[in-house]
């Protein structure tokens, strides 16, 4: 996982909000990395036998009194 993507999560899980220092394209660099890592996850798993699938959703959310809309990475094996 990214410091990008590991340092948004915390900083979530924290204050319920979005980091206020990190832009649109960081965050949609954070997005790619996670991706990527399960892309690097499935090639791990994959020689004993184990595929693994990953789903794209979206996900409403309420952040502040306001009501965003996040991307959600659902993966599981098949």
């Amino acid at each position: 996982m990214s410091d990008l993507l590991s340092k948004g999560q915390i900083y979530m899980s924290e204050n319920g909000r979005s980091p206020p220092d990190l832009t649109d394209r960081e965050l949609t660099g954070a997005v790619n990395q996670a991706v990527k890592a399960i892309a690097i996850a499935r090639g791990y798993l994959e020689p004993d036998g184990i595929d693994t699938a990953c789903v794209p959703a979206f996900a409403e959310l309420e952040i502040e009194g306001q009501e965003r809309t996040a991307v959600r990475l659902e993966v599981f094996s098949q």
